[in-house]
């Protein structure tokens, strides 16, 4: 009798933990994915600069045009594209963090050579993590840009025709993206 209890209480504990792991990922299909970081993110504590990062990358490139080989009519604005986190890499006191804009009818990540006007994507942001501070963009190819300048997009990301673009288009947005605009203070 005593074993038939001491299987049945394992097997209670052993379901009761295996919930809280669906609870996370329903909580990651709703409207909190956006508050799910990668575990890499986590360990290193710098959820903020994957943040920024996201920021720094979807203004830079929000109000251009997406036009996909595959499907000639098709044309969204990257702003309405999921960013996904593809890696990191730590060099000395250099955090590179890397991303891919990802067509959802399509199972990888977009690449220039898949676009019609083979654009060149930004999609990554290295940090110094003593400053804590953004030191470059980057992207797939290996080409890096640092603008100076109070009108650039890399010195400052909420440029008047970003600002238009994110309220005008508000709706259609990726989710992410517009959490990290009210972060930012920028509504409807």
């Amino acid at each position: 009798m005593r074993r038939y209890f001491l299987i049945f209480s394992f097997t209670v504990f052993g379901c009761a933990s295996n919930q809280q792991p669906v609870r996370q990922s329903e909580e990651a299909s709703g409207n909190n994915r956006c508050l799910v970081y990668p575990k890499a993110i986590d360990s290193l504590q710098v959820k903020d600069l994957y943040d920024s990062a996201q920021w720094y990358i979807y203004t830079w490139s929000c109000n251009q045009s997406y036009l996909p080989k595959s499907r000639s009519s098709k044309s969204v604005t990257f702003g309405e594209l999921p960013l996904k986190f593809k890696d990191l890499s730590l060099k000395h006191d250099t955090l590179q963090l890397n991303f891919d804009f990802v067509d959802e009818s399509e199972a990888y990540p977009i690449l220039p050579s898949m676009t019609r006007d083979n654009k060149e994507l930004v999609t990554s942001v290295g940090f110094d993590m003593k400053a804590r501070k953004r030191i470059y963009m980057g992207s797939p190819n290996g080409f890096t840009i640092v603008e100076k300048g109070i009108a650039t997009r890399y010195e400052n990301p909420l440029q008047p025709e970003v600002l238009s673009y994110i309220k005008g288009n508000w709706n259609k947005l990726n989710d992410c993206f517009k959490r990290l605009g009210e972060l930012k203070g920028i509504r409807q």
